[in-house]
């Protein structure tokens, strides 16, 4: 899932939710009805999209969260990197946030998609998340190994502007003088997006996929199908090619950082150690980011998108294609 909150400001994430759906409910009742009667062809649109799941979902994104290149580099700052410190029982440390088998599972890939989907229909964006225990751990019951969706509307692809939703003052209040450093980088996150890049999120469910005799514009109002999967990569390879280019473009002090927490940048480094993880983040967010009324710095947005995007570019990007090794998964 791509809203990732820890358990304890779930409410608060909840409230913003209600508004939001409050504030998409018309627009979404308005484009069903114009659903039933086709929607103009003008309005279907194809957009790149990624996905981070365990591979054996498959890439088309169903009941999923997906995002443009921007809006997944954002669910990795907050969920991925900060995992060792938010989460440093792992799952049992509990809530939602430990529990994502988005950022836990040992078998995950990152899927870069070619989607069309149909822009006068977005909607509430929901939440999909992968169930454990019998929970997507957000209160709602649901099998085991399957993702679940809940807060959407129906008939639509969700939608979610990541710099609108978290670069707000209410953010920024969550650091606070006695915040954990990695609260601060969660509540200054959202300022470092900006107008280029602000970070879309889009929940893609099954109650408005295009059959494979429909299209996004025809008479059957379905909101969104995969056009192609252009490229699957297993995430360890995408994220130590990101983490790479951190460590090569930040500045001289924050490379002394990195070696200064042992090991070779690039070589033998640990992303679980809270040391490298510090120095990540002051890289990312600038060094003063994890206090109060310390400006959001270091590398710039446009050239850690470029990164994260790197690895999964095309066919001769650093990682490569895995589909076959999975041909039970993504054929052969």
């Amino acid at each position: 899932w791509r809203v990732p909150l820890p358990w304890d400001r779930f409410l608060r994430h909840s409230q913003f939710t209600m508004l939001w759906n409050t504030l998409t409910t018309t627009v979404a009742a308005l484009a069903m009805v114009r659903g039933t009667a086709g929607i103009d062809p003008a309005f279907a649109v194809n957009i790149t999209s990624y996905h981070i799941n365990p591979f054996p979902k498959g890439p088309v994104p169903l009941n999923m969260n997906v995002a443009d290149a921007a809006g997944d580099l954002f669910f990795d700052l907050m969920e991925t990197f900060m995992y060792p410190l938010n989460c440093p029982y792992g799952p049992s440390t509990g809530g939602p946030f430990c529990a994502n088998a988005e950022v836990t599972a040992p078998d995950l890939v990152v899927t870069k998609l070619t989607m069309e989907v149909d822009t006068t229909r977005f909607g509430s964006y929901a939440l999909c998340n992968i169930c454990t225990n019998g929970t997507d751990h957000f209160g709602h019951s649901c099998p085991d190994d399957s993702y679940f969706c809940f807060n959407g509307s129906p008939g639509t692809v969700g939608f979610f502007n990541v710099s609108k939703q978290y670069q707000t003052p209410k953010s920024l209040a969550q650091c606070k003088e006695t915040s954990l450093d990695f609260r601060c980088w969660e509540a200054k996150l959202g300022f470092k997006m900006t107008q280029e890049h602000p970070g879309v999120w889009y929940s893609t469910e099954k109650n408005s996929m295009c059959a494979d005799d429909q299209q996004v514009g025809d008479s059957s109002g379905c909101a969104w199908k995969t056009v192609s999967v252009d490229k699957v990569v297993n995430a360890s390879c995408q994220t130590d090619h990101f983490v790479s280019g951190v460590e090569l473009h930040g500045t001289a002090d924050d490379q002394a950082c990195f070696t200064g927490c042992g090991g070779t940048p690039g070589v033998s480094r640990n992303i679980s150690d809270p040391c490298w993880v510090r120095c990540f983040y002051a890289a990312v967010l600038g060094p003063d980011s994890n206090v109060t009324g310390g400006p959001v710095a270091g590398i710039p947005l446009v050239n850690l998108v470029d990164m994260w995007a790197d690895a999964i570019a095309d066919k001769t990007s650093a990682c490569p294609d895995v589909r076959a090794n999975f041909p039970n998964v993504y054929g052969k």
